[in-house]
């Protein structure tokens, strides 16, 4: 076990902005607290942080919810599943925020500030130049609160800010960082609710941890320099916080920040694009943290295995590094896993994907078409990639064929009479039927194989010619056959074959 009995029960929580499609870092941040509450036999909630109107993209909800659904993971709490909590979409929680943030105002925590942003951006400018840490120089928070009620009563705009000590020093402990200790006349009086009615994350995130007994937060590390914020709002209300764990950068394998502008950063492109959920789901795990190598063995890791191996503790605090070429790597690996353990599982991933080019290709037939092609596959986009040929006949013209090396069609005809006593489910007896057409045309052994590759597959490339004829099958392998010899044979000229072909 990775959790001790003093550990169970975690309640988290994964709360997204819905500003557009899932990134490989809030899918790391998902996956780490399903598999948290997992462990421990706690719980985990799907909380929608709106509150930035500006950013919020209609959609966007179920977008997500219908992304994590393809991953395999759930929520016990959110906006589909009432766990007594709710509501669980910030915009539906204003009156909330509200309530305690008057309490914040009331106690003296809080207050209005009426600065412009004009003049906040020259406080900003001057306390750089200053070599002073560039927050707010705190002007407003000398207004009484009677003069600052009549200037709301006035209709005058204003936001809220928290009010920060000017001496001494905030901390908290953070399970990935260790001890974090941050000087107060460092710490920014945040904005607590801006001009247009709305709280900021740093409001609404700790009044829903709080009412939510939310009591572990795992997000990523761009929230640790606001953290100290957040433990003193905590005080000031007289709540206790939650434990802290901040998970790592991700970075390009470049070192530059990854960003949503990275087109390999949303997971839903990386699903359009082929790679298979499960390696996506091993991958983002595998970003900051790993496996003892003992327990992992470069295996393809599930979801099962991720909660049985998953310690919290063997987070790395450096930038983790998002390779691309690992992730094509992984895809594979679970690809060939899946097609061993669950080949009808395999077969809808595939459908799926490729709708179009196997509406008229049976589960046998692509059965086989995976089972010849499995070791080069990576993404299911692969399957078609290297697998057409066997979906789709070639387009076969005299020029071409002549081009190959096909002068006549005897070497059709030769092979095509040998096949006759072949047992078209052994490549071995493929291929003997194969060398003997040679013997009796008297070529050297192997040299009709590029050109039966081509009449039968339409490409230079690809799996051996016994492989390709076993996959397609004695049918699809004369009906092709046939085709070449009868371009060969340039039918106006009625040149019958040599041999009487078989009954399929």
């Amino acid at each position: 076990a990775t959790t001790t009995s003093s550990e169970m029960g975690f309640r988290l929580r994964y709360a997204p902005s819905p500003t557009g499609y899932l990134h490989l870092g809030g899918l790391r941040t998902a996956l780490y607290n399903v598999i948290l509450a997992r462990q421990t036999r706690g719980s985990v909630i799907l909380r929608i942080e709106d509150t930035d109107r500006k950013r919020t993209v209609p959609g966007c909800i179920e977008s997500l919810i219908s992304t994590f659904n393809r991953f395999g993971i759930e929520f016990d709490e959110g906006p589909e599943t009432d766990g007594g909590r709710g509501p669980y979409i910030q915009s539906n929680r204003l009156p909330l925020y509200l309530k305690h943030l008057d309490t914040l105002v009331q106690n003296n925590h809080a207050y209005h500030c009426f600065c412009s942003s004009e003049r906040l951006e020259k406080v900003r400018i001057t306390r750089s130049k200053q070599g002073l840490a560039p927050v707010y120089d705190g002007l407003c928070s000398n207004i009484p609160f009677h003069e600052a009620s009549q200037r709301l009563r006035n209709g005058e705009s204003s936001v809220v800010r928290m009010r920060v000590p000017s001496t001494g020093r905030t901390s908290f402990h953070d399970i990935v960082h260790g001890n974090i200790v941050i000087d107060n006349k460092c710490i920014d009086h945040q904005v607590l609710l801006k001009s247009d009615g709305y709280p900021t994350y740093h409001l609404a995130s700790i009044v829903d941890d709080h009412l939510m007994d939310i009591t572990h937060v795992v997000r990523g590390e761009e929230w640790l320099v606001s953290t100290v914020k957040h433990v003193l709002l905590y005080q000031y209300l007289d709540w206790k916080p939650p434990v802290f764990a901040h998970l790592p950068l991700l970075v390009t394998t470049d070192r530059a920040k990854l960003s949503k502008r990275h087109n390999h950063s949303s997971v839903e492109a990386l699903l359009n694009l082929g790679y298979l959920p499960s390696a996506i789901l091993h991958f983002s795990a595998t970003m900051g943290w790993n496996p003892k190598p003992s327990q992992s063995a470069g295996n393809a890791l599930l979801l099962d295995d991720l909660c049985s191996l998953f310690e919290i503790s063997r987070i790395q605090k450096g930038a983790a590094q998002v390779d691309i070429k690992r992730l094509k790597w992984l895809s594979g690996q679970h690809f060939r896993l899946m097609f061993n353990k669950e080949p009808s599982n395999v077969l809808s991933l595939i459908r799926n994907f490729n709708q179009g080019d196997l509406l008229n290709v049976s589960d046998t037939f692509l059965t086989r078409i995976v089972f010849s092609i499995v070791e080069r596959v990576q993404l299911l986009s692969d399957v078609i990639t290297f697998g057409s040929g066997f979906i789709h006949p070639p387009s076969l013209t005299l020029e071409h064929l002549h081009h190959k090396g096909f002068k006549d069609s005897k070497q059709i005809e030769h092979v095509m009479h040998n096949l006759e006593a072949a047992d078209f489910a052994s490549t071995v007896s493929i291929s003997d039927a194969i060398c003997k057409a040679e013997m009796q045309l008297g070529i050297k052994q192997n040299a009709t194989l590029p050109l039966l590759r081509y009449v039968l597959f339409g490409s230079d490339a690809g799996p051996s010619v016994s492989t390709i004829i076993l996959t397609l099958g004695q049918q699809r392998t004369y009906e092709r056959l046939r085709l070449a010899r009868d371009v060969l044979c340039q039918r106006h000229e009625r040149q019958q074959p040599f041999f009487q072909e078989p009954k399929l």
